[in-house]
């Protein structure tokens, strides 16, 4: 296994504070790794609470753990997650509307890129 210390870039943001992690807690069987897209991130933190809650919902109303569990291992769970991700359409609406600025609204921007499908 690669030392994950070594492996910083000098432009990470809080180098010092990465590595003093890295090397407290990355341990065989417990793999820390600095990540510099802080951004990125954040995005991952939000979808994990959406999934979180969703969770929570399938608990509430006892829809059973395996709703949960194998569902979410199906073609239509994480593997379509990743997909949308890298090419859905409301990926492709987000990304017109950050490169404009937000100066297009989701509604211009859904009738002219999305051919009748919603957002």
């Amino acid at each position: 296994m690669q030392n994950s210390s070594k492996i910083l870039s000098d432009s990470y943001r809080g180098k010092e504070i990465a590595e003093k992690w890295v090397k407290l807690f990355n341990i065989s069987y417990f793999m820390v790794s600095p990540v510099q897209d802080m951004e990125g991130v954040e995005l991952c933190g939000t979808l994990k609470n959406v999934v979180a809650i969703a969770a929570g919902f399938v608990d509430g109303l006892k829809m059973g753990n395996n709703t949960k569990d194998s569902t979410f291992f199906e073609s239509c769970g994480v593997a379509d997650l990743i997909t949308t991700c890298l090419g859905g359409r409301n990926r492709k609406c987000a990304d017109a509307f950050a490169r404009n600025g937000g100066k297009r609204s989701f509604d211009e921007l859904e009738a002219e890129m999305l051919q009748g499908q919603k957002l």
